[in-house]
């Protein structure tokens, strides 16, 4: 059986994969920002933050989801119309992004980062553009629809991240590995519920909170939860 430590490694390797992919994300969506200051790209960066730091809290990196967080909130901002994207607000951005960049090579690299400066270094970006930005911050966040984004949002993501995490999840459960297949499980149900969250599924979180709940209270029986769980969270795919 695969000890903890070989199934903790497994999880931080598809963290460090999945979190590379994200970072390149927001890189790309800032640099054509300033041109494409849309709906669709606004919320492209908000759900690559939001994934991120459901990522980084699945695997206990508290650093990297707090400034996720902070970028999140950043990102809500600029569905404002009257957020104008100019030098100093895209510079803060790239700042922001750079903060998240610093803590991922890190952990990439195995090396010693100072993640209080980098936190602090968070808090002022936020700072200075909410100063910038003003009330586009206390604007509620739009509900953006397939019209809006020039794409099916939920059906994107349905297709991809959830079926992608579902076929992982009948992966692990084929290895008979108890501690991985409870690590997995609990990681992925941690995405689901904040994808429930941001998409408003309100029956897809319930399958969510409940497989979560289940492998709190009766961790030894992580393959039936598992089994229950995967055929709930397909139908609620296919429903969706």
């Amino acid at each position: 059986m695969t000890s903890y430590l070989e199934s903790h490694d497994e999880s931080y390797h598809q963290f460090l994969t999945e979190a590379q992919d994200l970072l390149a994300s927001i890189e790309q969506d800032l640099l054509s920002l300033r041109d494409h200051h849309t709906p669709a790209q606004v919320h492209s960066l908000m759900r690559a933050a939001h994934t991120l730091k459901g990522a980084a809290a699945s695997i206990n990196r508290d650093a990297i989801k707090q400034v996720a967080h902070v970028m999140e909130d950043i990102f809500s901002a600029l569905y404002s119309p009257q957020a104008v994207i100019d030098d100093r607000v895209e510079g803060l951005l790239f700042q922001g992004y750079e903060c998240l960049r610093l803590l991922l090579s890190a952990e990439l690299k195995h090396s010693a980062v100072d993640e209080a400066e980098v936190l602090n270094r968070a808090a002022s970006i936020i700072a200075d553009l909410q100063e910038i930005l003003g009330d586009c911050f206390q604007e509620e966040v739009p509900v953006l629809h397939s019209t809006d984004l020039g794409f099916d949002l939920v059906q994107s993501m349905f297709e991809t991240g959830v079926s992608d995490r579902l076929t992982n999840l009948e992966e692990i459960m084929r290895k008979n590995d108890a501690i991985l297949l409870l690590k997995t499980l609990q990681s992925h149900v941690d995405v689901f519920l904040g994808l429930a969250e941001s998409l408003n599924l309100p029956g897809f979180g319930k399958i969510a909170s409940t497989t979560s709940q289940a492998l709190q209270i009766n961790p030894e029986q992580v393959m039936l939860i598992a089994q229950v769980a995967l055929k709930d969270f397909s139908m609620a795919r296919d429903s969706v």
